[in-house]
């Protein structure tokens, strides 16, 4: 009888040890989570601050072209 408690004993320990584990790898995920969110609060914050495109979107690329200098008549038989 003596045996069966020393190793229930020893299940609660081997319990208890990796609950305190699981608890404080939470907390390390936890941490990385909140510092991963600043960041993405941040970057958000930066692209709501005006931003001029160098490039021109492609409808606006075809308004700027210009027409050809001389025009093409048709070919005459």
């Amino acid at each position: 009888m003596r045996c069966s408690c020393h190793l229930r004993l020893k299940r609660v320990i081997g319990i208890i040890k990796r609950k305190a584990l699981i608890k404080e790898l939470a907390a390390a995920y936890h941490a990385e989570c909140l510092a991963y969110c600043q960041e993405i609060l941040e970057l958000q914050r930066k692209s709501d601050e005006p931003f001029i495109d160098l490039k021109p979107p492609e409808d606006m690329k075809k308004e700027i072209m210009r027409p050809p200098k001389r025009l093409k008549t048709p070919a005459r038989h």
